[in-house]
């Protein structure tokens, strides 16, 4: 299963395992953005899971490598965002060490290689469901 349908299964699999949360697709984001009168500049999470006590979690998943400096801007501008309680990184297993070494001093980002945690949940799921 190539990432991004992976991501697709995952974004359903997080409604389910956060039943009481709802989710803020990158679509909508830009769109509240633009009505905002924000324009372009910036960068957007891929989505926001918002919890049911109202706490906020950007979802990030990276389907290919970032530059370093992009990935430390965008990681700064998470820092200064303080309506995100966290942000959850979700990528391939092989850029898991470089996401964890440029989010060492935030302990606000939380970096899983994707297709592990999809099994896992899974998983869960099924345990679940029955």
């Amino acid at each position: 299963m190539c990432l991004s349908s992976a991501f697709e299964k995952h974004k359903e699999r997080l409604a389910f395992l956060y039943l009481q949360s709802s989710w803020i697709s990158e679509r909508k984001l830009k769109h509240e953005k633009y009505k905002l009168g924000v324009g372009k500049e910036g960068h957007l999470p891929d989505g926001i899971l918002v919890f049911a006590d109202g706490k906020q979690a950007a979802i990030e998943v990276e389907l290919s490598s970032k530059s370093r400096q992009r990935l430390d801007d965008i990681l700064k501008t998470y820092a200064t965002q303080f309506t995100l309680q966290e942000v959850w990184y979700f990528c391939h297993e092989s850029m898991v060490p470089r996401l964890k070494e440029e989010a060492k001093a935030m302990p606000f980002v939380k970096i899983h290689a994707l297709k592990p945690f999809l099994e896992k949940q899974l998983t869960h799921m099924h345990a679940l469901t029955g």
